[in-house]
């Protein structure tokens, strides 16, 4: 896991500090919803933001548990979230800037609620791009499409739940939906169990990668586990090396303080 940890880790701050990349994004955010609230049309991931320039919401269709699992649906509840914590950041900062305050000064004001509007872009972005990568892969090839396309339900419903306090807040899902939510979280989890292990494995690390009782390719966990704990030292001898010395005179009352 050490060398995966190191090569992986650095995609985190290639470019800099990791919250300054996150403020460099919430700064954009930002721009692109002041240009758009002038009519310019923002691009790319960011499209969704013209709705919120103009107060209008993403329209989605919740009658049923199923709803959640219907890709139009997911891609509305992330932008309306995003858009939301978006338009409520600029609307704090206008009032800022009315009361004399720098774009700098309300800016930093804000921070917090803006790294909370940066991170729900970046759920959006990376679900759109689930759900994108997804289609082109059922029409390659429907069964793999199909698991896939679990897991990005699971990845979707899953995080509406852990953040379902945003989604109430933006009035995109009622205090009902929200119970279903669970519901809906509960059945992705049996769909999606009997392919984990295939799942985990397309990652194609090998054993010397993982270097992990748990995570072998041969599935023996507790044989394993087992093995590697008879090797510590500890383990070597019944009772450890400072047992008599140390331990055994003070559960028997017979020590002596300079030992100790």
């Amino acid at each position: 896991m050490g060398e995966l940890f190191t090569d992986y880790v650095s995609n985190n701050t290639l470019e800099g500090e990791n919250y300054l990349i996150v403020q460099q994004l919430s700064r954009y955010l930002i721009k692109t919803f002041k240009a758009a609230q002038g009519g310019v049309e923002p691009v790319g991931n960011a499209k969704y933001l013209m709705n919120f320039a103009q107060k209008k919401a993403i329209p989605s269709n919740l009658t049923s548990p199923l709803d959640f699992r219907n890709p139009a649906n997911q891609l509305a509840f992330f932008a309306n979230r995003a858009g939301y914590l978006i338009s409520q950041v600029c609307e704090r900062m206008d009032k800022l800037v009315a009361n004399g305050a720098s774009f700098a000064t309300a800016f930093r004001s804000v921070q917090w609620p803006a790294f909370r509007a940066a991170r729900a872009h970046c759920f959006y972005t990376i679900l759109f791009c689930f759900i994108t990568n997804v289609d082109i892969i059922k029409k390659e090839d429907p069964k793999i499409g199909s698991v896939l396309k679990s897991l990005c339900d699971l990845f979707a419903c899953y995080n509406i739940e852990k953040d379902l306090g945003e989604f109430l807040e933006a009035s995109i899902i009622s205090p009902n939906q929200g119970a279903t939510i669970h519901e809906v979280v509960e059945l992705l989890l049996k769909e999606v169990r009997p392919n984990a292990v295939p799942l985990v494995d397309a990652f194609n690390f090998t054993d010397r990668d993982l270097n992990s009782a748990l995570g072998a390719y041969d599935g023996n966990v507790y044989e394993r586990m087992f093995q590697w704990a008879s090797k510590e030292k500890l383990n070597r001898t019944d009772v450890v090396a400072c047992y008599d010395d140390y331990i055994k005179p003070i559960l028997t009352k017979k020590w002596n303080s300079s030992k100790l």
